[in-house]
């Protein structure tokens, strides 16, 4: 009897420390924001089933804030933060506090490995350290010879096709030729490997990236949404062996095409060991990984499943990123005729200017001089970031600073933000980039020249990314190594084929959605199931 006392005494008393703890717990009841559109969804089927950014433009504008409170199952208080102030904090200011969500990093690791994407803490800090080495601006400035032999043979190609027709103009299924363009440059420069994906129409590598987002992550029904919702309120271990195991058609194709992206990266890897072992010194990013596994400093190994998972996050983002941002270029520019024609004056400018002087390649010191082109890629990759959405959460209570002064819904004014720990932070790429307060009242206008004016909007609020204060590749410390090449790789592809095509809309490309599957895709409203699309008409563009 007297054990069933103290039992039940126990209970009470945990039973009230709990319910302490909740009532005590910081709150963001008092946060405007959207009403749920059902208890058990609450406001996530807007964000996943809409078109990338969609609600959060949407209530970005309504509410006139950087930072919104919406609901998730069961009531939950999530954080949409799309405030300037607000994301240097939590990428720079005091970035070792906001980590990515664990259930987050379990669905990465399930579609890249355990990598520098999956990678928390002192392990993101021990990836970084190894391959920081392979993105400095003497290795990007390497590559350019690369980039140009990969663009020049699709220009070839893409001539072929336009100049073998009646009307020499040709509809092209713009991303499907820029990925397997890119998924050459890659395995170029990061593994010393030509994959041949533009001789070879079919591949299992392309195979195993063709629509690969699109098939796992589009159009979730209000069932996969309630179980990515509440995915966090599972153990991590089970979340994992879920992940790996459950018979899933998306989780399917995740994994395997995991298996064959796994399989080519260890076939990669052995043949890199084999060359160095018998004198080899490449610059390529493979190289350097096997050198520094090779070390006997820990501080500078990483295990092959590392190695590995480093390969396959370097091959999606260094193929599947590029060739998607192009394609948004593209067709932005086919949107914009008089853009694409201003456009395709610099560079033939450029090129009459390099002829003079003696050269025949531009170096990275034109690009840089291509003030019109520079603005224009700047301009898409802030109306069309790849990554539109990112997530963290606190790992301890903390206060957010806003730009803004947010009047509360008790008719508070206040300049900052306390955040529980374990809250859910949708950091809005999207929203960021639309942000009036930042771009300017025509924020949601395609206008390259905002990047042409001194005293821009931007300047004027915090800094935060990499390139242009966008966060397109993300900030601080977890930002994309790459950036660098990226840029570069986007403007040898520019340049050569704006100067040498004309892209024009066609009816279906009138229809693009911007799909929102973990990336942002062009896809053609009514026509989802048939993956990434986007068709323009390709014709040669006109020379004096």
């Amino acid at each position: 009897m007297d054990s069933l006392l103290v039992a039940g005494a126990f209970s009470a008393i945990v039973a009230l420390y709990l319910a302490y703890r909740r009532s005590s717990r910081i709150s963001l009841a008092d946060v405007p924001g959207p009403e749920p559109e059902s208890f058990l969804l609450g406001n996530l089927r807007q964000i996943f089933q809409g078109q990338a950014g969609e609600a959060d433009f949407k209530w970005q504008e309504y509410y006139d804030s950087g930072a919104i409170r919406i609901k998730a199952p069961f009531g939950e208080d999530r954080l949409m933060v799309s405030d300037p102030k607000a994301l240097q904090y939590i990428f720079q200011t005091n970035p070792r506090n906001f980590q990515q969500p664990p259930q987050d990093r379990e669905i990465l690791r399930t579609l890249l490995g355990p990598g520098i994407a999956w990678a928390d803490a002192h392990v993101h800090m021990r990836h970084r350290k190894v391959m920081t080495p392979a993105f400095g601006i003497k290795e990007t400035k390497a590559l350019l010879p690369i980039f140009r032999g990969c663009v020049e043979r699709l220009s070839v190609k893409w001539k072929e096709l336009v100049t073998e027709t009646s009307d020499q103009s040709i509809v092209l299924n713009v991303p499907k030729w820029l990925s397997r363009a890119t998924l050459d440059v890659i395995g170029e420069a990061a593994f010393d490997y030509n994959f041949g994906a533009l001789e070879k129409t079919e591949s299992e590598l392309g195979r195993a990236y063709e629509n690969l987002m699109s098939d796992a992550f589009a159009a979730p029904t209000p069932l996969r949404i309630f179980i990515q919702g509440t995915m966090h309120l599972l153990p991590c271990r089970l979340i994992r062996y879920l992940l790996d195991n459950i018979p899933v058609s998306a989780l399917g194709r995740l994994r395997s095409s995991r298996g064959v992206i796994d399989k080519v990266a260890k076939e990669l890897v052995d043949r890199k060991k084999v060359e160095m072992s018998m004198g080899g010194s490449g610059k390529d990013v493979m190289s350097l990984l096997v050198r520094a596994n090779a070390s006997e400093n820990a501080s500078s190994k990483l295990s092959d499943e590392e190695m590995f998972a480093q390969m396959s996050t370097i091959m999606f983002a260094g193929h599947e990123s590029t060739s998607t941002s192009l394609s948004w270029v593209f067709y932005e520019l086919a949107k914009h005729p008089e853009v694409q024609s201003r456009m395709r004056a610099e560079i033939r400018e450029w090129e009459t200017t390099i002829r003079k002087r003696g050269d025949s390649e531009f170096s990275m010191t034109d690009y840089e001089g291509m003030g019109y082109t520079l603005a224009v890629i700047k301009e898409i990759l802030r109306l069309h970031p790849i990554g539109y959405h990112m997530v963290r959460q606190p790992r301890t209570d903390d206060v957010l600073p806003l730009s803004k002064t947010l009047l509360t819904i008790s008719g508070k004014l206040v300049n900052e933000l306390p955040i529980p720990e374990g809250c859910k932070i949708i950091v809005s790429v999207a929203g960021y980039q639309r942000n009036m307060d930042v771009w300017g009242p025509n924020a949601h206008e395609f206008y390259p020249e905002r990047w042409l004016k001194m005293g821009m909007p931007n300047e004027k609020n915090s800094s935060v990314g990499v390139v242009g204060n966008l966060m397109t590749f993300s900030a601080g410390l977890r930002s994309c190594m790459g950036w660098r090449i990226a840029m570069a790789e986007i403007q040898t592809f520019l340049i050569d084929f704006v100067s040498n095509f004309e892209f024009s809309l066609t009816d279906e490309a009138k229809r693009i959605r911007r799909e929102a599957c973990l990336v942002m895709v062009p896809m053609i409203e009514g026509e989802e199931e048939k993956g990434v699309q986007l068709p323009l008409r390709i014709s040669l563009a006109a020379r004096e």
